[in-house]
């Protein structure tokens, strides 16, 4: 999970949140207990917030008004498939949901068949599952499986 691009997420939403507060890179610092230099070191991603400490990135998740779950996530530290019993669960629930989407009449109208769905990325196939809950209000996924994809793949 580790390496030069693990964080960046977390370090694309922190500089928006600091753009939109109006926030001084100083204060932001001094509110998150490290240095001007470590700060901006991690938001240009020269350091990655995946190598930083728990505390942190809780007091990240405080500044952000996240919880500290979230900035685990964007930080690379954990991934979805943690928060699964089975690393397999998430791929087989989400392979169910684009089977049931593929026999839909908006994938006919489309003309989008199954094995399209099977070729994309996973992040395009949760996208795809969570437009068509959206759409149809219909739920295809368990909520905290849909809330997991939510953050981890919508905040970056």
């Amino acid at each position: 999970m580790e390496g030069k691009m693990s964080g960046v997420k977390l370090a694309r939403r922190l500089n928006e949140q600091i753009a939109r507060r109006g926030d001084k890179a100083k204060s932001v610092a001094e509110c998150l207990g490290i240095s001007s230099g470590y700060l901006s070191q991690l938001l240009a991603c020269d350091r990655s917030f995946a190598s930083a400490s728990e505390e942190l990135l809780r007091r990240v998740a405080r500044y952000l008004q996240v919880t500290p779950v979230t900035c685990f996530l964007l930080a690379g530290k954990i991934e979805v498939a943690d928060f699964f019993a089975d690393q397999l669960d998430s791929s087989r629930l989400t392979g169910r949901a684009m089977d049931f989407i593929a026999e839909s009449s908006f994938a006919l109208e489309a003309g989008v068949e199954r094995q399209m769905l099977s070729e994309v990325k996973q992040e395009i196939q949760q996208l795809v599952l969570l437009l068509y809950q959206e759409a149809t209000d219909t739920r295809l996924m368990p909520v905290a499986e849909e809330w997991l994809y939510s953050i981890s793949n919508n905040q970056g």
